[in-house]
């Protein structure tokens, strides 16, 4: 196999492979330094597509002069090559997905049943199911607003309402605590416990 037709595949396979490998790895642990290391093999890996593509036009040129360049080694080459484009951005939409996942957990110490929960961001509303007595329930949610998350619900046939997030960028956590007395509780992080 001609070398500049190996390099050009080296061009694509090499930022692709590790970009997946960053991604696994990124996935249960969520280390800042897998993101840091998963940007950096995007920048190097759009320089190794130009070399790739150069190395493929090498390769063309190298080989006419000796015999028909073959159109399915042309295409495997450039097909990897131009793989890492949408590999690269499914991994930034899917990361920044995950990053912005709200966790909510309500610990209910109250003798009553908690009803009608709802989380409003501006005109959004999103809804978590009843608790009943000595129950702890966790959900997760995608907030796509930046700015304050409201929470509603009724206690004992009381309305009760407030602010869950004073201000929410992207991911967080939020453990609310309905004491017995039917006061409620809120306590914010600044990251979510992730679903995965």
């Amino acid at each position: 196999m001609n070398r500049w037709y190996k390099l050009s595949l080296v061009c694509g396979l090499t930022p692709l492979i590790t970009g997946i490998t960053i991604f696994t790895a990124w996935l249960p642990t969520k280390a800042n330094w897998l993101e840091l290391a998963g940007i950096y093999n995007i920048a190097v890996g759009f320089i190794l597509f130009i070399c790739g593509i150069i190395f493929l036009g090498i390769y063309i040129k190298q080989i006419k002069k000796e015999e028909k360049p073959s159109r399915k080694r042309i295409a495997i080459s450039l097909t990897i090559l131009l793989i890492n484009f949408p590999a690269a951005l499914t991994a930034i939409y899917t990361a920044g997905y995950i990053m912005n996942i709200s966790t909510v957990t309500i610990e209910n110490n109250s003798p009553f049943s908690i009803t009608e929960i709802t989380f409003t961001e501006r005109d959004i509303s999103h809804k978590f199911p009843p608790i009943k007595p000595n129950r702890k329930i966790s959900r997760y949610f995608h907030f796509i607003n930046d700015g304050a998350v409201h929470y509603s619900c009724i206690i004992n046939n009381s309305a009760k309402e407030g602010i869950l997030f004073e201000y929410l960028s992207g991911g967080m956590s939020a453990e609310v605590t309905v004491n017995k007395d039917g006061t409620i509780k809120i306590s914010e992080k600044s990251h979510s416990t992730y679903p995965f």
